[in-house]
């Protein structure tokens, strides 16, 4: 325990430095980003093949925060506050079919 200092006041600056830091790692620079992507669709009904055939990949669009984008994955965030972010969408890299930058 330090000096002077009781078990409480330790626990509310720990929190404190706790919240400095998530602070800081959510209000570093956003960039904004709108991605165009492929995405998997699926049909739980009975259907002939030919019917089946017929479906093709979904392209979604996502805007939001960028996150992180590694070989492997694209994460965008669409709600944040001072501690937190919110709404996160996880993208296979790979299934990006358009990524830009928009202000």
């Amino acid at each position: 325990m330090m000096k002077g200092i009781g078990k409480m006041e330790q626990k509310i600056q720990h929190t404190s430095k706790k919240l400095q830091t998530y602070t800081k790692n959510t209000q570093t620079k956003r960039k904004r980003v709108k991605i165009l992507w492929r995405d998997a669709i699926s049909h739980a009904e009975w259907l002939s093949p030919s019917e089946a055939k017929l479906f093709k990949p979904a392209v979604n669009t996502t805007e939001g925060y960028l996150l992180e984008k590694n070989k492997h994955s694209t994460i965008v965030y669409m709600s944040y506050n001072d501690t937190d972010i919110g709404d996160c969408t996880t993208i296979p890299t790979e299934n990006i079919k358009s990524f830009k930058f928009v202000r």
